[in-house]
């Protein structure tokens, strides 16, 4: 979880309250990281070339991209925005369209997560906090520590076997 969050630039607590809805929505860990990369990737993408098929697309449900002092808002911020845009429109072709084009492939996959709108949204996250789904950066960096370890450990027990096994198989031969 603390490296997804790292690398799709969201913090840790945001991304376990979003993987809680995600569940609860059918949508895959995976897919979510990947829509909210795209997500990112095609904000950046926007603001640097306006009259883009992507800018277009935002500017037609009417998502701004940059906070009042100009900095560029978070994608987080921006999908919580989406979900009240996709909630608002039917279901159908152009909706899914809409979709993978903003959230890359995985745009589609995300539309159950988005069909709730913002209230949804708030309200799957309040119930991962309430249920304790909500990671804190210090449980984000501990758990990351053990997987590096067992990672550390697996190679070593790897090459144990290994050093084992060249020993033996002269003898079992």
């Amino acid at each position: 979880m603390s490296k997804m969050a790292q690398k799709i630039g969201i913090p840790i607590e945001e991304l376990s309250r979003l993987k809680y809805v995600a569940d609860l929505s059918g949508v895959s860990m995976q897919t979510l990281a990947t829509g909210v990369r795209k997500l990112s990737v095609n904000m950046t993408d926007a603001l640097a070339k306006p009259t883009s098929e992507v800018a277009a697309a935002f500017q037609k449900l009417g998502i701004e991209l940059t906070n009042a002092d100009g900095s560029m808002r978070s994608s987080q911020d921006v999908l919580v925005q989406l979900s009240d845009k996709f909630a608002a429109m039917p279901d159908g072709a152009e909706k899914t369209a809409l979709a993978m084009k903003l959230l890359g492939k995985s745009g589609a996959e995300m539309i159950p997560l988005l069909n709730g709108g913002s209230a949804a949204l708030s309200q799957m996250m309040a119930e991962a906090d309430s249920f304790g789904q909500v990671f804190s950066k210090e449980m984000g960096a501990n758990a990351e520590a053990f997987n590096d370890n067992i990672s550390r450990l697996t190679g070593v027990i790897g090459n144990l076997a290994a050093r084992v096994a060249t020993q033996l198989l002269p003898h079992m031969v």
